[in-house]
């Protein structure tokens, strides 16, 4: 009999390490929040709910346009909580872009008729983890959106198969011309009905440098008090793939500096 991917995790070693919740906003939305001092749950067109969206580790995040790069209100902002941190009221984890599933956007990697709920994992942190143990190596295979590691998978176990070669793709392959692939394909995200506050929860914030010249801003990020800030520079027609590296560097220098990846 085919293993359900819920027996698979059930019988892993989780990975070694928890890695944090990491939330991605686009810079129209910044002063908002951080007037709130809070992420909120925002209407999900999925699952038809308010739902507050994080991604496990990962700043995991592409800008929609290519056009007009340069303009700044699409520019990831990158929270990264303390890891154990988190809302109060979890909904649902799944190690897929459910967005993108919805939309039928992983046809190379699971039969049309895959029910939705099979992906779906336990969202507590030992489940997460022992996810990451059965595809990679370590946290940093996980992060780096490249798994190294070889893994046992029936003949059947098609929802298995489909999830371990989404793990072991590079980070932003281009699968024959058609459809762009980038790491939320195989990034855990996870879903949350409560806020969380910013105030004392917060690891790093990622941000174009060019906002600290804000003082209100720079005031505000003051307030939530996260323990590193890193900013990145927007040069002049930076595309998405630009940005999602110098975001991935930057979260990584802190993961590195607390020791939470080796």
């Amino acid at each position: 009999m085919a293993r359900t991917l819920s027996e698979v995790i059930a019988d892993s070693l989780p990975v070694e390490g928890k890695l944090p919740l990491v939330h991605i906003a686009d810079a129209f939305h910044l002063e908002d929040i951080l007037t709130s001092a809070s992420l909120l749950p925002t209407r999900c067109d999925v699952f038809e709910e308010d739902l507050l969206y994080f991604f496990y580790g990962r700043p995991a995040y592409k800008t929609r346009r290519e056009e007009n790069a340069n303009l700044l209100f699409d520019f990831p902002i990158v929270f990264a909580l303390h890891p154990g941190a988190a809302p109060l009221v979890r909904e649902r984890a799944f190690p897929v872009d459910t967005g993108a599933f919805k939309k039928g956007l992983y046809a190379n990697y699971f039969h049309k008729k895959t029910d939705f709920d099979s992906l779906e994992i336990p969202s507590d942190d030992e489940s997460i983890r022992k996810y990451v143990g059965t595809f990679y190596s370590d946290n940093l295979d996980y992060y780096v959106g490249r798994s190294t590691k070889n893994v046992e998978i029936g003949s059947t176990e098609f929802t298995l198969q489909g999830l371990h070669e989404l793990a072991r793709l590079p980070t932003s392959p281009n699968i024959q011309g058609r459809v762009s692939y980038d790491e939320r394909s195989s990034s855990v995200e996870l879903q949350f009905a409560s806020e969380m506050s910013l105030k004392g929860n917060v690891l790093a914030v990622i941000l174009p440098g060019v906002f600290l010249g804000e003082k209100s801003i720079k005031d505000k990020i003051i307030e939530i008090n996260p323990k590193h800030l890193e900013t990145y520079d927007t040069m002049h027609g930076m595309g998405p793939q630009g940005v999602a590296a110098i975001v991935y560097d930057r979260l990584l220098t802190v993961y590195r500096r607390e020791e939470l990846v080796p």
